[in-house]
């Protein structure tokens, strides 16, 4: 079996206090992420929650499948920087993914698990 690459990412376009970055990061850390929520600043200021991390793209592909499926927002995934970024975009509609390609191209894809993970390693082979 071939090792799967490796990808960074940054996961965010989460609110305040959003359950939906301690379910999103509970669905990374299933499929094998290492990630975490990186602590803010405590001055009592409401902390908008961001996941850093890296994961097999197979397993980013599962988790944002997986997340998809039981959210409503959609996501964007932007593969134009060295990390990917993906972020909740509630002006989606379920399951739908808009994803920027290195190249600044774009499509809206609503896709399976095995497309959504076609269309990340289509962007990662030309990084690093």
């Amino acid at each position: 079996m071939v090792d799967e690459p490796t990808v960074e990412f940054r996961w965010d376009g989460f609110e305040p206090s959003d359950p939906d970055a301690d379910e999103a990061l509970y669905r990374l850390k299933q499929e094998g992420a290492d990630a975490a929520i990186p602590a803010g600043p405590a001055h009592g200021i409401a902390v908008v929650p961001i996941i850093l991390g890296a994961v097999a793209v197979v397993a980013l592909a599962k988790a944002v499948k997986s997340f998809l499926d039981d959210m409503k927002p959609g996501m964007v995934i932007d593969a134009r920087e060295e990390q990917i970024k993906i972020t909740k975009d509630k002006t989606l509609g379920r399951g739908t993914v808009l994803f920027i390609d290195k190249d600044g191209s774009t499509r809206l894809e609503n896709p399976n698990s095995e497309k959504l993970t076609e269309l990340i390693k289509s962007a990662v082979s030309g990084l690093k």
